[in-house]
């Protein structure tokens, strides 16, 4: 559970920075400046089939994509979930449920999309080259909370595949819906690729914010030989192993 709340925690931290940085590029057509694109290392969507104590979470993590995504399109500025390896059943489900005759399988839509071709099992892959996209597709998934639909009852957010590295599965860029009603998709999917050139196959500013954000071995040795001290001065039963204390000290 604790693992739970700091993963929350985390997230609620990251989501009002997006926030922040949503909210003082709002106006950016009336300046006169080039689109500016947030990132979300992650989904936009969140959905569980678990029956857990992760569950108590969703309400509080699909309320606050919900507010991303809403201020997004009250702002004009596009936010973008980026999930590098990801194991969402979309199409997969989609295409089933077209055909109830397919045999049930556990492929995620990723390693579909990157085994398929066109023009048949001669024709050449689906996504062939670096760069290349599907289409949009609108998120209605089943077990979607409703929150994820606007006051007409569209989806707030739908998604494509981008091949992002010369061979592997395609990345998912999760990405609100009115991106794509305002004409701005391939913009934003423009500037995922340029930041993923700059990045080797992963967004640069996403690698970039996570190497500024990890907690280093030193780092975590330092916290605790502060605890310690700030347990010893506060009479609180409180213990750290002599090697981390004396690594604490020394570095």
């Amino acid at each position: 559970m604790e693992e739970q709340v700091i993963g929350y925690k985390r997230f609620e931290l990251e989501a009002e920075t997006i926030r922040g940085f949503l909210e003082r590029k709002e106006g950016w057509r009336a300046r006169g400046e080039r689109m500016p694109l947030a990132f979300l290392d992650g989904t936009l969507l969140f959905s569980s089939r678990r029956k857990d104590a992760v569950v108590q979470f969703s309400k509080h993590y699909s309320e606050a994509l919900v507010k991303l995504v809403r201020l997004s399109r009250d702002t004009q500025v596009p936010v973008v979930g980026f999930i590098d390896q990801s194991y969402a059943p979309d199409l997969r489900d989609l295409i089933e449920a077209l055909d109830s005759s397919l045999q049930k399988t556990s492929v995620y839509d990723a390693q579909m999309l990157r085994a398929m071709s066109v023009g048949g099992d001669e024709g050449a892959p689906l996504l062939a080259s670096w760069g290349d996209r599907t289409i949009f597709w609108h998120c209605q998934r089943t077990n979607l909370s409703e929150q994820f639909y606007d006051e007409r009852g569209e989806p707030l957010v739908g998604f494509v595949y981008l091949q992002t590295t010369g061979d592997g599965a395609p990345a998912r860029l999760d990405i609100p819906e009115w991106v794509h009603a305002a004409g701005l998709l391939e913009e934003a999917v423009d500037a995922v690729r340029a930041e993923c050139v700059v990045g080797n196959g992963y967004p640069y500013a996403i690698e970039t914010a996570d190497e500024a954000a990890v907690m280093t071995t030193r780092d975590r040795e330092q916290f605790l030989r502060a605890m310690q001290d700030f347990a010893d001065q506060n009479s609180f039963a409180f213990r750290i192993s002599r090697k981390a204390a004396s690594k604490g000290r020394r570095r």
